[in-house]
């Protein structure tokens, strides 16, 4: 594993030095290149099997060193934000790993007082590492949808030691108070509408099995809070849940029972299994089409999108620039100029459809040839006497392989030292 990891983190460390401008050239001439997605997906893979064997030293080097990954535009921005994300969670979840360990041995010796300060502090570390989640799986979310780079896999390490933190310091809180033990269970539609409320029910009991009325029961969404309810003499509870707008397969939904005021020195808190939720929502279906699919740097090229939802916003990416435009009905167009700069072969061009309410994010893309014209000069004529100082008139005649020449080009011409242009 050692081996390994080593052999990684130095391909890393040679892609990112790739990256980085060549010496005495300005940075600002130097195009941006994307990532390579081979290298980030394993450079991920090993961020995650860093998490989950709890080495959160090799996870933060690791992550700090893609802090160092060049991308063009709003990319770069995406990544970094990432990479420092799973910055922060490698510490939290260390010192909430750190407080737990020290929590427990505190309560083994009897020093209860000292057991309780490490626990609250390793719940509130928990607490920050949670609500960082959010933004760590939104980033992961976005790499994954622009270059399937396995970034995922990293956010759903840190949910599960988050969940395994917080088990650990129900077991703690447990050792120190001597508390019953509780269970709870949950109940979810098998499947809804994005936005729409459904209802969520379960129940509530002791250990003993006894029901438990009157408690409280929060229901966690996703990872996020999405309502509470009491439970009837039977130990039951229901409530109302809306469904977040996300456009995926599926979202969780879990049970959280927390005891308070007697209860907190009675009961143990609990978590019910997680069921699943599918999501439902529409699915626009994009094409884009380029025309001409071949084109010269400093041309215009015209992209038309159609889609079978109409009225969506849609933004065309292509060269490293973004346009937004709306459908009007099922297909739109607009006209992209290829930049000057732009090198020579295969160009994407991307079209993404926005999100809005129950219409789902959508995508498409069209391959755009940029190639040069090369030029040949077949003959220079010029006149078999020259009297000085008068202009010396030249005739020079160019050619293509296909026949076809730039509207304007430049040529230059040199004699004895002296230089022309036009």
């Amino acid at each position: 594993m050692k081996l390994r990891a080593a052999a990684l983190l130095l391909a890393l460390l040679t892609a990112l030095a790739l990256a980085q401008p060549p010496r005495h050239v300005n940075p600002d001439e130097v195009k941006v290149q994307r990532p390579d997605p081979l290298a980030l997906a394993s450079a991920y893979q090993l961020l995650t099997q860093l998490l989950r064997s709890q080495n959160f030293t090799g996870a933060r080097s690791l992550a700090k060193l893609l802090m160092n990954a060049t991308a063009p535009g709003d990319l770069a921005y995406v990544l970094s934000r990432f990479h420092q994300l799973v910055l922060e969670e490698g510490g939290l979840l260390n010192s909430s790993r750190t407080l737990l360990d020290l929590a427990r041995r505190a309560a083994e010796r009897g020093d209860l007082e000292a057991a309780k300060s490490m626990l609250a502090e390793a719940l509130r570390a928990l607490a920050k590492a949670n609500a960082t989640r959010y933004g760590l799986e939104e980033a992961a979310s976005e790499i994954e949808r622009r270059l399937r780079a396995g970034a995922t896999s990293v956010a759903v390490a840190v949910a599960e030691l988050i969940r395994a933190h917080a088990g650990e310091a129900m077991d703690v809180n447990a050792s120190i108070f001597n508390l019953e033990g509780t269970a709870v269970t949950v109940e979810a539609p098998s499947e809804a509408w994005v936005g729409s409320t459904i209802e969520v029910s379960g129940s509530l009991a002791a250990s003993s099995g006894e029901p438990l009325p009157s408690r409280k029961v929060t229901v966690v969404v996703d990872g996020a809070q999405a309502g509470s309810g009491f439970t009837d003499e039977s130990g039951r509870y229901s409530l109302a849940v809306k469904v977040p707008f996300v456009y995926r397969d599926r979202l969780s939904v879990v049970a959280l029972y927390l005891p308070e005021g007697e209860d907190a020195r009675r009961y143990r808190a609990s978590a019910s299994d997680p069921v699943y939720v599918k999501l439902l929502f529409t699915r626009p279906r994009l094409s884009v089409s380029v025309d001409p699919r071949e084109a010269l740097p400093g041309s215009e090229v015209k992209v038309r999108v159609v889609s079978n939802v109409t009225g969506i916003r849609v933004t065309v990416a292509a060269f490293g620039l973004e346009r937004s435009l709306t459908l009007d009905g099922l297909e739109s167009e607009l006209v992209l100029k290829v930049p000057e700069s732009a090198v020579d072969g295969l160009h994407k061009v991307v079209a993404r459809s926005m999100p809005n309410g129950t219409i789902g994010p959508g995508e498409a893309a069209a391959e755009l040839v940029v190639s040069r014209i090369a030029l040949k000069v077949e003959k220079v004529e010029v006149p078999t006497l020259l009297l000085a100082p008068l202009p010396l008139p030249l005739t020079v005649c160019v050619s293509s392989p296909n026949g076809t020449l730039p509207g304007r080009y430049r040529v230059e011409a040199a004699l004895l030292g002296a230089r022309a242009a036009a």
